[in-house]
């Protein structure tokens, strides 16, 4: 299903916008 594709994604850039705050803070 589409709706489940674009969720799957979104999950992704969650994610990766979390790691990239993460990283962030250590600098």
């Amino acid at each position: 299903m589409e709706a489940e594709r674009i969720n799957a994604i979104d999950n992704q850039l969650s994610s990766l916008t979390a790691r990239t705050l993460e990283l962030r803070g250590y600098l």
